[in-house]
């Protein structure tokens, strides 16, 4: 018979490094769209502190409207009104810093827990190689 046009063999080496570079472009494009992921939500956080920060206002605006109708009473109440004014003010305060100190907190641990990640996936893909690379060379001694 007629000799068949054969397509070339591909061999071990180049096939790897193709296998390789595609990996890596599959993991530069997960790592970016993680990126990408993570801004959004703390762009969400971000915009809740805001939208909590503005409430916030609205219920000091009209706590002082009330307060400043207490005032109109007598100097006791002034004083008492006056006392709980501060109080009220000094939890709000604690209660933000909690909220973000717990805002801060998550997003570094989500940050840390992605760079964990990664970083498994890294190792565990180089073993795979070095397993792959001695494979060969036991392949070449044979």
């Amino acid at each position: 018979g007629g000799k068949r046009s054969k397509v070339p063999e591909m061999d071990d080496w180049t096939m790897m490094t193709l296998m390789k570079d595609v990996k890596h472009l599959e993991e530069q494009v997960k790592i970016k769209n993680e990126a990408q992921e993570a801004k959004a939500k703390q762009a969400q956080q971000l915009k809740k502190q805001v939208e909590y920060r503005e409430q916030q206002k609205l219920d000091d605006k009209k706590s002082m409207r009330a307060y400043a109708a207490e005032l109109e009473r007598t100097g006791q109440v002034y004083a008492e009104e006056q006392q709980r004014a501060v109080e009220r003010k000094q939890a709000k305060i604690l209660k933000e810093k909690e909220y973000e100190a717990k805002q801060l907190a998550d997003l570094k641990r989500r940050r840390d827990e992605a760079i964990d990640k990664e970083r498994r996936e890294a190792e565990d893909q180089l073993a795979v190689y070095a397993k792959q690379i001695a494979e060969e060379k036991e392949a070449e001694k044979r």
